[in-house]
């Protein structure tokens, strides 16, 4: 059963992890061999246990972002097409400007984002080459703090995921209830990303398990990774980019970074 959201930890403890475990990189792939030959777990657990690993080594080995760099990143991706000033950024975020030029420009530096200048000033954007495992930790960030304001629809999408027994898709939901303009009678839109068709009787399995229980109705698009990414290089409006431009990613955010950056 897939998980909602995986809370992104903390940078006090981000910072025990980096100073205190202090695990090699030959003891973390012995760890990944066992789990591969583990005949207890399930498929599903071997993912999770796999995925784990890869996420306290990315941690150990990464420098912890502050809590303006987190904002900065959170703005940014909830506009991922478009490209801010410093100040329009720093507005956004409600920082000082000073403060918040001097994290863009670190962000730079380990090019979370691009920043290109024009003069007079500088233009910023997500940087989505080979950061999908940071950017997927802000999409986890944004994702806990909608659920957080929205419990009811919290609770649909896990009873969603928990009808699924494969790990391999992105959920993304999407539509006027993630601009906040969602009436009594407007319809959940939800995006699935699979890999191929053979998991779209699973998916309609799921939705029926719960349409018919939920008080939120539920308007369901499934799309295989390779349809997903045809219709994001057609740069023109279409369902593929009204949901990357208005969404939510509940589960599978890593693997949604990986296509954008594979497409655009």
């Amino acid at each position: 059963m897939p998980e909602c959201l995986l809370m992104p930890l903390s940078r006090k403890r981000q910072s025990f992890l980096i100073k205190n475990l202090h695990v090699k990189s030959s003891f973390i792939f012995e760890i990944r061999k066992a789990i591969r030959h583990h005949t207890g777990l399930t498929h599903f657990l071997k993912l999770e246990c796999l995925n784990l690993c890869t996420y306290v080594h990315n941690i150990m080995y990464a420098e912890p972002l502050t809590k303006t760099s987190v904002e900065i990143l959170v703005h940014l991706s909830s506009k991922i097409r478009e490209s801010f000033t410093v100040r329009q950024i720093a507005n956004a975020i409600g920082k000082d400007y000073k403060i918040s030029h001097v994290m863009t420009m670190r962000l730079a530096e380990h090019q979370y984002i691009i920043a290109e200048k024009k003069p007079p000033v500088t233009y910023c954007k997500l940087n989505l080459k080979g950061n999908s495992s940071l950017l997927a930790y802000i999409e986890g960030v944004r994702a806990n703090r909608f659920f957080a304001k929205n419990r009811d629809l919290k609770i649909l999408v896990n009873d969603i995921l928990s009808q699924f027994d494969s790990p391999f898709f992105t959920l993304i939901i999407f539509g006027s209830y993630v601009k906040g303009t969602a009436s009594r009678k407007s319809d959940l839109d939800v995006l699935f990303i699979i890999p191929d068709t053979t998991m779209e009787k699973e998916v309609s399995s799921a939705i029926g398990s719960i349409e018919h229980i939920s008080p939120i109705g539920l308007h369901e698009i499934v799309l295989t990774s390779r349809t997903f990414a045809d219709l994001l290089k057609q740069k023109t409006a279409n369902v593929a980019w009204e949901a990357v431009d208005n969404r939510i990613v509940p589960y599978g955010a890593e693997a949604l970074f990986k296509m954008l950056e594979a497409t655009l």
